[in-house]
């Protein structure tokens, strides 16, 4: 069964949670837009600190999208700065992610 159909979220009306998936140094949060508990795709704000870095290789079973809405993030030494989009397919290899100042990102994650 697809998520179901939501109109319109207020985000500033959403809390931001603590990011329990990551094994980070530093403190990830997130606001969870939509999930779908069958397929297990979501779509979700994530908050960076500033000076945020990881230096460890990791990757993701899931295809990824995302949207920078302010801030910028440095993945793998490419820079995506407010305005930028990627693309990540499942399995793709992260050896190191920055962030300078808070970074906001719209994630959305495939699922399975």
């Amino acid at each position: 069964m697809p998520r179901p159909h939501i109109e319109f979220i207020q985000t500033q009306m959403l809390s931001w949670k603590k990011n329990t998936k990551t094994n980070a140094p530093q403190e990830i949060k997130l606001k969870n837009l939509s999930n779908d508990n069958f397929t297990r795709a979501s779509t979700n704000i994530i908050k960076y600190p500033a000076e945020f870095s990881i230096n460890n290789q990791y990757h993701i079973k899931c295809d990824e999208e995302f949207f920078v809405l302010n801030g910028a993030i440095s993945i793998n030494n490419i820079n995506y700065q407010a305005g930028d989009y990627g693309f990540f397919p499942a399995g793709f290899s992260r050896f190191n992610i920055r962030c300078k100042k808070e970074t906001d990102i719209l994630t959305f994650y495939e699922g399975n």
